[in-house]
């Protein structure tokens, strides 16, 4: 994605949303981590912040998340950046991700599991690389969920990640069952970001991303089994 939006830069134009989604196979919440981490990796090699060029189709603008994440407040002037810095600039090496973080920007493939099908899921689920002292939490929240998320009920185990209950903390030891939920990978990110609440059964998002969550507001969150 790096490579093509520098070379996107090089034509002197922004992208859409959807352009991007659709070209590489990714959803709201993957194209945001992924955006993100791009964005990241940039300031940490003193570039200009080449997600700027990744616009609504309808304002021309970036998101707001845009702003609030990397405290860029004029997102024209990033991209009039950009088109300078990469028309006479090759790439840098970029930082590596840190193992574990790497998966949140992975495309999502197509696929079922059902209650014969589990253990299957659960391989599935288990081959996205993850810290090593996660495995057995994973696929404890995967069983204990049935393999499908707990807000949405997706069922597709390459979609799902075992998030750790709002208080709860791996690092203190906190890796059973009962320590976690199995979300999809984007109502994780929310979930971790504090935009959607879950602490009384059911599922309230925040204001700033109700617009394309309308469908799950409200939703009975499913308990283990």
């Amino acid at each position: 994605m790096r490579e093509w939006l520098i070379n996107v830069a090089r034509s002197r134009k922004p992208v859409k949303y959807a352009e991007l989604m659709q070209r590489f196979d990714l959803w709201y919440g993957t194209l945001f981590t992924s955006l993100k981490k791009l964005g990241q990796a940039c300031v940490a090699t003193n570039e200009p912040v080449i997600t700027a060029l990744v616009v609504d189709k309808d304002t021309g603008r970036c998101s707001k998340e845009f702003k609030e994440v990397f405290g860029i407040t004029d997102d024209e002037a990033e991209r009039e950046r950009c088109y300078a810095y990469w028309s006479s600039t090759e790439p840098k090496a970029v930082p590596a991700v840190p193992q574990g973080e790497a998966d949140n920007g992975i495309m999502l493939r197509a696929g079922e599991v059902n209650d014969d099908g589990l253990e299957e899921g659960v391989a599935r689920f288990m081959s996205v690389e993850v810290r090593q002292q996660q495995a057995a939490f994973r696929k404890a929240v995967f069983l204990a969920f049935r393999g499908r998320c707990a807000v949405s009920r997706c069922d597709v185990p390459e979609a799902l990640e075992a998030a750790h209950l709002v208080g709860r903390d791996w690092r203190a030891g906190h890796n059973r069952a009962a320590d976690g939920i199995l979300l999809r990978r984007d109502l994780h990110t929310l979930y971790d970001q504090g935009l959607l609440d879950l602490s009384d059964g059911i599922a309230c998002f925040s204001p700033r991303v109700l617009h394309h969550y309308q469908d799950l507001e409200g939703c009975e969150v499913a308990l283990r089994l």
